[in-house]
């Protein structure tokens, strides 16, 4: 069920020669289960107060003042003050005006044809009773009509987006964009793209339960400040029920959230939001495309993700081997237990690269248990200096593991292992000599470019070991078993 949060909604006086239809106190939006209209009590019709403009069964003969009282119950329906701007099922305006279903057909017919209405059918979309995407085409809807041969509860009667640019006041909802781009007619999983930076008041707030995997999130306050005295103010105890990304024709990301969970924000974050939308929407991540708007399986997973279920299956190998993990953590078998903060930038700066590098080495090389390789590697080296002394030095964790691995896997070509040797490198040197370094903080896209290729290497690196470390005979005996997506190859580096 889509809740509203209590905003004060406008009441719409709608341009109608019929007497303003009511809401009955009996019907509530928190009884409504997700995905469905709200039906009406036995003793109502459609929710509302009956027109009462006929006797004895006498209506009126002209068809034009029956498709008017269909669209001025369906705008009255639709703009209800309980903020789901649902359709009017047919069947309930067939109950509410007492007419034949040939006159009433003809009626919506001439609605449709007249571009002032539109009709939703569970065969154009899987809940007609919300307007999840654009209307079928005009020729569609008529045939559509055509083809029934009564009023049906799974049809429902909107109004026309330009219908209803006649009714909604210039100043209503001006506090609320995003609630009015839904009056207005807007489709309910249109998606609006947003500055990255929009994220950062979520992210880094603690009251906040944050979560994104690179391909889509979401946010919602934690349970310790949602009552009692660490309360948050009502206007700032936010849901969004996901977010996703969005990419323009540079690959330059961006978030995209969908006008119906906007539309459930508080005033002031509607217009926290808007403040960052960009001009147009963009073309939204392909993985959150299938699993939200074509409601099917994800096969892909996100870079960072892939990253952190590799270090948990290389633990998951190496107790085998040597009865003890080679990272000192890892993120659980799903990543969920991956830090928040291990995810593609969201504010493309100098100084979140920095701490992005950071992060990730010691996600990476500093993660690295040197007590696994106590027994099977020297963990220090001797070296002669120029006076003749020696020196003893402990060796560094990518040194130990490329020694250990070398002395107990054998193949002909080495060149996979040593860019994987040299992209943990490359992680460890950028984090111990920060680019740019006498710099100050600048804000720079090609931050988030170059982190991202860092964490490309990173997971390109765990990769070849977890291979190598899969030809193992124990580790071969003990079956473990590597996701489909990661043997796949099916890893969004975007």
């Amino acid at each position: 069920m889509f809740f509203f949060r209590g905003q004060s909604r406008l009441k719409l006086q709608l341009r109608s020669n019929f007497r303003q239809l009511k809401m009955s106190e009996t019907d509530s939006a928190d009884s409504v289960p997700q995905g469905q209209a709200m039906r009406p009590d036995s003793d109502l019709t459609c929710g509302v107060m009956l027109e009462n403009n006929t006797t004895d069964g006498q209506v009126p003969a002209d068809p034009d003042d029956l498709s008017a009282a269909c669209l001025s119950l369906a705008t009255a329906f639709y703009l209800r003050d309980d903020g789901d701007f649902n359709g009017l099922p047919l069947e309930h305006v067939a109950a509410a005006k007492g007419r034949s279903w040939a006159e009433l057909r003809q009626a919506l017919a001439e609605l449709v044809r007249a571009g002032t209405a539109d009709v939703h059918w569970a065969g154009a979309d899987i809940n007609p009773h919300i307007k999840r995407h654009n209307f079928a085409p005009k020729a569609a809807q008529m045939e559509h009509l055509q083809s029934l041969i009564a009023a049906d509860h799974h049809t429902c009667l909107y109004p026309s987006e330009e219908h209803l640019k006649s009714v909604v006041p210039a100043g209503g909802y001006v506090d609320l964009p995003y609630t009015r781009e839904l009056a207005l007619g807007a489709a309910q999983l249109e998606h609006r793209s947003f500055e990255l930076q929009v994220l950062e008041v979520y992210r880094n707030d603690p009251r906040y339960y944050y979560t994104c995997s690179d391909i889509g999130g979401s946010i919602s306050i934690s349970s310790e400040h949602s009552e009692g005295e660490k309360q948050m103010r009502e206007s700032d105890q936010v849901l969004v029920q996901t977010f996703g990304f969005s990419y323009d024709e540079q690959k330059n990301r961006s978030v995209a959230v969908f006008v119906r969970y906007l539309h459930d924000l508080s005033a002031e974050h509607q217009q926290m939001w808007r403040a960052r939308q960009l001009p147009s929407p963009q073309r939204l991540h392909p993985e959150y495309y299938r699993s939200n708007i074509l409601g099917e399986w994800s096969e892909h997973i996100s870079l960072l993700e892939a990253l952190c279920i590799e270090i948990w299956l290389i633990n998951q190998m190496t107790r085998v081997i040597r009865k003890q993990p080679l990272f000192k953590m890892d993120f659980g078998r799903h990543a969920e237990n991956r830090p928040k903060k291990l995810a593609f930038l969201i504010r493309p700066t100098l100084e979140e690269f920095n701490s992005a590098v950071l992060l990730l080495d010691k996600v990476l090389s500093d993660n690295i248990s040197v007590r696994f390789f106590e027994g099977a590697t020297p963990l220090e080296s001797e070296n002669e200096r120029p006076d003749g002394k020696i020196e003893v030095r402990r060796k560094g964790t990518i040194a130990l593991l490329d020694e250990y691995l070398r002395s107990v896997y054998r193949t002909d070509d080495w060149s996979p292992w040593d860019a994987a040797i040299t992209s943990l490198k490359a992680v460890r040197k950028m984090r111990q000599h920060p680019a740019h370094a006498v710099k100050e903080d600048v804000f720079d896209p090609e931050c988030a470019r170059q982190f991202r290729d860092l964490c490309v290497e990173g997971y390109g690196a765990l990769l070849t070991l977890r291979t190598c470390l899969q030809r193992h005979p124990a580790v071969r005996r003990a079956r473990i078993d590597v996701p489909r997506a990661l043997e796949d190859g099916k890893i969004w580096t975007e």
